[in-house]
């Protein structure tokens, strides 16, 4: 599955270097998981360190 759209919206809402890299091995291809990250970042004021953080642990429903 080609997710490179995905990739690009979270690179224009603030996604860089180290955080970018987190939340595509956490991603994978799981679309959903990239709509996930940007809601949580345009939607719910999360920052993007904080949307990785969040995914990483497990907490689904922050979202």
């Amino acid at each position: 599955m080609d997710v490179t759209r995905h990739i690009r919206q979270l690179k224009a809402i603030g996604f860089t270097k180290e955080t970018l890299d987190r939340a595509i091995a956490l991603a994978g291809a799981n679309r959903l998981a990239y709509q996930m990250l940007h809601q949580a970042v345009t939607s719910r004021g999360m920052t993007p360190a904080d949307a990785v953080r969040s995914l990483e642990s497990g907490h689904w429903k922050n979202f």
